[in-house]
């Protein structure tokens, strides 16, 4: 019979080690909101992503490239921006430092 509560434990904090993540990602957002420049990147980000998809990395290769590296760069100032402002505001910058 403890074999199964372990079971049941290890199975559960392995699923909450998923789900978890993803939820906090969400908490945050409704938390916090999104600026519209947040969500103008996000929007621009998935654009591209969209015209990538449009385009043979074969025959395009350069064109490629160029649009994945801009997707590179706005993700990048977009996980900078929306984090950074997120911790900071929420204090939990202090909280983590203190642990």
């Amino acid at each position: 019979m403890e074999e199964m509560y372990l079971f049941l434990l290890t199975t559960g904090l392995g699923c909450a080690g998923v789900v978890l993540p993803t939820l906090v990602q969400h908490m945050l957002r409704a938390i916090g909101g999104e600026g519209s420049a947040e969500r103008q990147m996000r929007q621009e980000v998935a654009n591209l992503k969209q015209q990538l998809q449009n385009i043979s990395m074969v025959d395009q290769f350069a064109i490629y490239a160029r649009v994945q590296r801009k997707i590179n760069a706005l993700s990048q100032q977009y996980k900078e921006k929306y984090w950074s402002d997120r911790w900071e505001n929420n204090g939990c910058v202090w909280f983590w430092q203190g642990c």
